[in-house]
């Protein structure tokens, strides 16, 4: 292999530089945002572990970014650095994955735990069924993002679950219902279908079995 010129070098080493001082940048934005001390944040030590973890191919300065956004999005996890890296890792895989830009998956991850009041220890549950379901359906991440925002806590507060909130959502997807436009659909008919008394299995509401019922009831 040729050896780099002086010139080359230089070049190189200025690279490196500039790329770090914007790290540092946004690095230090999250200390702001963390309100602690530098040698207790999550910042440095995590993002340089999740930066050398060489299945995500992520840069320095990607991953700290990657940490504003997630600690902007929920703040909660600025207190538990573990939980911040966890979740910050989850949505850069995410990303790579989908082919989403970052502060995408991010939202997409960090509103789905958001919706289904879910821990930092469910990050890999949620990106796996996010992707999942589209890869399987017709419906993008972003999509099925927005259409969680519309119907995510009413589908929690009536045991439908995160993977079933997807399915949900594909099924509607086939019929070239999406987003924000599906979400609203699917919270109108979980409540009437919750209030009208159907569907439910040893008193708590099943989606699953308040389709079949009403199905039947259709074609009866």
């Amino acid at each position: 292999e040729r050896a780099q010129s002086p010139a080359q070098a230089a070049a190189a080493m200025d690279q490196a530089k500039s790329a770090l001082l914007r790290a540092e940048r946004v690095l230090a934005q999250l200390l702001v945002l963390a309100r602690v001390d530098a040698m207790q944040s999550a910042g440095a030590v995590q993002a340089i572990d999740i930066a050398q973890d060489k299945t995500l191919s992520s840069s320095l300065e990607e991953t700290v970014n990657a940490f504003k956004l997630v600690g902007s999005a929920k703040p909660d996890l600025l207190a538990n650095k573990e939980a911040l890296a966890e979740v910050t890792k989850e949505a850069i895989l995410l990303s790579k994955a989908s082919g989403d830009t970052l502060e995408s998956s991010v939202n997409s991850l960090t509103g789905t735990l958001n919706q289904f009041n879910l821990g930092a220890e469910e990050s890999r549950r949620v990106i796996d069924v996010l992707a999942a379901g589209s890869k399987a359906g017709a419906v993008a991440i972003p999509e099925l993002s927005a259409g969680l925002e519309k119907f995510g806590a009413v589908a929690k507060a009536n045991n439908v679950s995160v993977e079933q909130a997807i399915a949900l959502q594909e099924t509607l997807g086939d019929k070239q219902i999406s987003g924000a436009e599906a979400g609203t659909q699917l919270r109108n008919i979980i409540l009437k279908l919750a209030n009208a008394g159907k569907g439910y299995v040893n008193g708590q509401f099943d989606i699953n079995a308040a389709l079949e019922q009403t199905k039947k009831e259709f074609e009866s």
